[in-house]
C-alpha cells in the first residue's frame, strides 16, 4: 500500500507562524508534525511508498525534510501554486498526486496537520477486511466541533449511509477527519467529481466533500475510534497540541 500526505495548504489561520514555516513542518515534541505522521505510517510495516504533495512556496522546506529522512521510498511533489489565492485545493492535489505518483493498489491519504494517537495499522486491517474505500470516524459528542467537520451516519456493518460536510444540525456523533484509504477505481473518479463541481469552489477544496459524493457512487466504510486526535488548525490549537505532548 502507498500513502499520500496532503501538505500544500498555506495555514492562513496560523497567522505569522506559517509565513516562514509550513504548518506540517512546525515542531511538536521535538520533531515536525509531518515526521510524526511518517513515523506512524512506516511503523505499520504496510506502507511501501510515501508521497508528499506541497506547493511552490514551501517546496524547498519540504525538500530539505525529505532529504533528512535518507529514505528512497519518499517522493515529494509540487502542485505549482504560490499563494493561498491560487491554491489548487486538497481534492485537486489528490488527483494530481495520483497521476504523477500512481500508487500500486490502494492509497492511504492523510492531511498534513492531524496527529493520531491510535496505531494506524488498525485502520489498514479494517480496510483489508472490508476491501472497499474506507475512512476513519471519531466519536465526537461536542456539537460545536461536529459543525466544523464531516459527519457520518453508519449502518450496522459500518457502511456510510449519510455524510454531511460541516452540518448545522449533525445527525450523528461521528466526525470524519482527513484520513482515507481509496481504491484504484475510486481514485479514477476524482476527475469526474472535479468536473461535476468545477464551478463550486466550496466543493472542490475540502476533501470531505469528495467522500460525501463518493459514498453515493460506491460502498464506503468507516473505522470508528475514540482515542485523542490532535488537529492543528490555528495558533490556539497548535498551542494545545504542544501542551498535550509536553505533559
Amino acid at each position: 500500500m502507498n500513502a499520500l500526505i496532503l501538505a500544500a495548504g498555506y495555514g492562513k489561520r496560523m497567522g505569522e507562524i506559517t509565513r516562514t514555516t509550513a504548518k506540517p513542518l512546525l515542531p511538536v515534541n521535538g520533531k515536525p508534525v509531518i515526521q510524526h505522521l511518517a513515523d506512524q505510517l512506516f511503523s505499520t510495516g504496510k506502507i511501501d511508498h510515501l508521497t508528499v504533495i506541497s506547493n511552490a512556496y514551501y517546496y524547498g522546506q519540504f525538500a530539505a525534510w525529505v532529504e533528512s529522512l535518507n529514505r528512497d521510498n519518499v517522493t515529494l511533489l509540487n502542485d505549482g501554486s504560490t499563494t493561498n489565492e491560487n491554491r489548487l485545493g486538497a481534492i485537486a492535489d489528490l488527483k494530481l498526486a495520483a497521476e504523477q505518483a500512481p500508487p500500486r493498489g490502494p492509497l492511504l491519504v492523510m492531511a498534513g496537520d492531524n496527529i493520531y494517537t491510535f496505531p494506524l495499522g488498525r485502520f489498514i486491517d479494517f480496510y483489508e477486511q472490508k476491501q472497499t474505500d474506507c475512512v476513519v470516524a471519531r466519536h465526537l459528542p461536542d456539537i460545536g466541533k461536529l459543525r466544523k467537520t464531516g459527519v457520518v451516519s453508519l449502518d450496522s456493518n459500518h457502511r456510510i449511509v449519510d455524510f454531511e460536510e460541516k452540518p448545522e444540525r449533525p445527525k450523528s456523533e461521528y466526525g470524519v477527519p482527513c484520513m482515507y484509504i481509496l481504491t484504484p477505481p475510486s481514485l479514477l473518479l476524482i476527475g469526474e467529481y472535479i468536473d461535476v463541481f468545477r464551478h463550486d469552489r466550496s466543493k472542490s477544496d475540502a476533501p470531505g466533500n469528495f467522500i460525501a459524493w463518493l459514498h453515493t457512487q460506491t460502498p464506503v466504510h468507516a473505522y470508528r475510534f475514540h482515542e485523542p486526535l490532535h488537529c492543528i488548525g490555528d495558533k490556539e490549537s497548535y498551542a494545545r497540541v504542544q501542551q498535550a505532548f509536553s505533559s
